[in-house]
């Protein structure tokens, strides 16, 4: 799943609920898909890229370590 793919999931998940379905606090993806946000997530957090050095700016992880999209942090499937 691409990453605006899963944006649209969450949002036709959980965006339309509000307070009763609140939205999770980690969310289990496949291979494909979490390279696919974290790919994105580079691109836009990279400052500089060069040969020798690339300065990221942000990237949020959540307590497990995974990236946190739309405030949910992501968890590669096993």
């Amino acid at each position: 799943m691409t990453r605006e793919e899963l944006r649209t999931h969450f949002n036709e998940t959980f965006g339309k609920h509000g307070i009763d379905n609140p939205w999770p606090k980690t969310y289990e993806v496949d291979a494909e898909t979490y390279a696919n946000v974290c790919k994105e997530l580079f691109s836009r957090a990279s400052g500089a890229i060069s040969d020798k050095s690339v300065i990221v700016t942000s990237i949020l992880l959540g307590k497990n370590y995974g990236p946190l999209f739309k405030g949910v942090e992501l968890i590669l499937k096993s």
